[in-house]
């Protein structure tokens, strides 16, 4: 289910939301397969579509817990402008990143095993990302002979990405505190979880908190 707030697809000629959908749902294939595969039944997350202008405190995806994945369709127009050839393909990580954490919530709220840390929460988040990336190349693959995502230069465009989002976040040009790193794990650590993760035949190799 979808929930569209703070969003008038008719006032964006090139509106991203339809291209955010398209992961979502993709997301929501490949994990309900993973799921499936262990006997569970995987219940898509509810998705807020929002728009708050440039440095608002709010504008940023992320998961309320339970509730909602959250996109910002002002930060994915950003990404499509900075990023052009690889924006599909950031802003689909971004997507999943998200689309991870409420894998993790399904995991906490039934008692299963979590993450230690809250570096260790998001590289998970960061190599199921990964993972859904690789499992959507190969469903396409398969029907179309083509891969939907280019990987090609992913080390070399997700720390810009990161840097970017940060700025455009923060208002500052300087790199990320170290804060940002304890929290996040450091720009190698979260390019060495997405690749482990396009490598990953199953995402419970990216941790028992996303293991289906």
């Amino acid at each position: 289910m979808v929930w569209l707030a703070s969003h008038d697809a008719s006032a964006y000629p090139n509106d991203p939301a339809p291209r955010v959908r398209s992961a979502l749902e993709s997301a929501t294939i490949e994990w309900s397969e993973a799921f499936t595969a262990q006997d569970r039944r995987y219940p898509a997350p509810r998705v807020m579509l929002t728009r708050h202008p440039r440095h608002h405190p709010e504008r940023a995806a992320g998961y309320y817990r339970g509730l909602a994945v959250a996109i910002d369709l002002g930060e994915i127009e950003d990404i499509e402008a900075l990023f052009p050839r690889e924006s599909e393909t950031l802003t689909a990580l971004v997507v999943a990143h998200e689309v991870a954490h409420h894998v993790q919530f399904l995991n906490i709220r039934d008692g299963r095993p979590a993450a230690s840390s809250a570096p260790a929460h998001e590289l998970e988040a960061d190599c199921a990302a990964g993972w859904w990336l690789g499992r959507a190349n190969a469903r396409h693959l398969a029907t179309t002979g083509a891969a939907r995502f280019s990987t090609e230069g992913l080390e070399r465009q997700l720390p810009r990405l990161f840097q970017a989002l940060y700025t455009l976040h923060h208002r500052r040009l300087d790199a990320p505190p170290r804060v940002m790193t304890r929290l996040h794990g450091a720009d190698g650590e979260r390019i060495a979880a997405v690749q482990r993760g396009l490598e990953a035949a199953d995402p419970a190799l990216c941790g028992a908190g996303v293991a289906p």
